[in-house]
């Protein structure tokens, strides 16, 4: 793993989850409520995140997944990263694959989610 780049970790491990569902969350968060309510949105979208303040870019400090478009997003996302550097800021790369995948739907979650504690209200 690079220094500073443990999300390189979590593109490699995301598509290896054998659950229908995953939620990612960053080291640095603190979750002291039940996150399971996060998942009744999935019907509704492929996958989740908090916006990076850059529509349609995605912050991957929380990212909710579900079904195989999303494994496939991951697998675009790892190679696209590859070829702009693995040293590179991932969140634009994220916002590139999520534009070039067809019908594919990416919702944004509440802004509570951003921050690194999440409150018993959010």
């Amino acid at each position: 793993m690079l220094p500073g780049r443990q999300w390189w970790t979590r593109l490699i491990l995301l598509p290896k989850s054998v659950f229908s569902q995953t939620i990612s969350i960053d080291s640095d968060r603190f979750v002291c409520i039940s996150i399971a309510p996060v998942f009744a949105y999935l019907p509704q979208y492929d996958m989740l995140g908090v916006s990076a303040g850059i529509l349609p870019g995605l912050d991957n400090c929380v990212l909710v997944f579900r079904n195989d478009k999303s494994r496939k997003l991951v697998h675009l996302w790892e190679k696209e990263q590859l070829e702009f550097g693995k040293d590179k800021d991932d969140q634009h790369t994220l916002s590139r694959v999520i534009n070039k995948m067809a019908n594919f739907r990416a919702g944004v979650l509440d802004q509570s989610w951003q921050m690194r504690y999440i409150p018993a209200n959010g």
